[in-house]
Formats: C-alpha cells, structure tokens, sequence
C-alpha cells in the first residue's frame, strides 16, 4: 500500500507554509514577546487590558456576581490579567491578540444579551435578601464564643502546662 504523499508533496507544503506572511498590523504573529522584545512586549499587555476590561464589564453587570465577596471578585480580576500578561508574554503574538479579540467579543456579547434578556427581571430580590440573611445567622453562630475564648484567660493553663511537663519527661 502505497503512501497518499509524497516526500516532494511534504516539501512543497513546508515551503509553502514557511512563506506565508503573518503580519497584522505591522506586527509579525509568529513572534514570541520574550524572544523578539521591542514593541512586540506591548501584545502581552494589551491582552491584560482586555482581561481587566471583560472582568470589569462581567461585575458591572451581571446580576449575582454583584452579591460576592469582593476576595472573589477582584480575586478573579487579578488571576485573570496575571494569566494573561504571564502566558502572553511567552505564546506567539497571535495566540494574545487572539485572546484580545474574544474578550472583546464577550464584552460586546454580555451587553447584547443582558439587553435582550435582562437578567435583573428574574432574580427574586427577597428570595436572595432572605437568604442574605440566614447567611448572617449562620456565621454569627460560632463567631462570638470562639472570640470570647480567645481573649479569655484560660483558668487551666498553668495546670496544663504543669501536665504536659510532667508526661513529656
């Protein structure tokens, strides 16, 4: 059985995919920000600029991501512009615009759809004030005895201390 290519079909098509032009925007696609510097460090930092903007745009309107902490919120946003100032700095050109062009897209996308379906129609408000407030309940069980008795003046500690000398010898 023989071989659909040939070794001169191989090389033709290495050939031809060596010269294709990969510029865009005067930026050359193939280069990796690390290896090339100069101007090209700028992709990597536009990608991060995309990154903020989308996790900005994604709490400013989104309905539930409003009632998170805010560890978790802006914990996202700086895992998310790390990431991609970090990865961009090391895949080609390309791979960061690319990044850029669908943070944008899903910036546009999320404005589209909370204007065609406005998800603050469909959140029950005193549903989630209620539960709000049973999350408060439930936090302030163990709070302030577990505080008391960390500022509490152990009545036992010179026996304890007294104890563990006298087994640990």
């Amino acid at each position: 059985m023989q071989s659909q290519f040939t070794n001169v079909d191989i090389a033709a098509t290495l050939d031809s995919i060596k010269n294709l032009k990969m510029s865009f925007l005067g930026i050359n696609l193939s280069w990796v920000p690390s290896e090339v510097g100069g101007i090209d460090i700028i992709v990597p930092v536009i990608a991060g600029i995309s990154a903020w903007l989308l996790c900005v745009a994604q709490n400013a309107s989104n309905v539930l991501q409003a009632e998170q902490s805010k560890l978790n919120k802006y914990g996202m946003m700086i895992l998310s512009v790390g990431l991609s100032l970090y990865l961009g700095w090391f895949v080609p050109a390309g791979v960061a615009l690319y990044w850029v062009a669908s943070n944008l897209f899903a910036i546009l996308q999320l404005y589209l759809l909370n204007w065609a379906i406005n998800p603050k129609n469909y959140v029950d408000y005193e549903d989630l004030e209620a539960s709000k407030q049973e999350l408060a309940a439930l936090e302030g069980i163990g709070g302030s005895t577990a505080k008391r008795k960390l500022f509490q003046k152990n009545p036992y500690a010179k026996k304890e201390r007294a104890d563990y000398k006298r087994f640990s010898q």
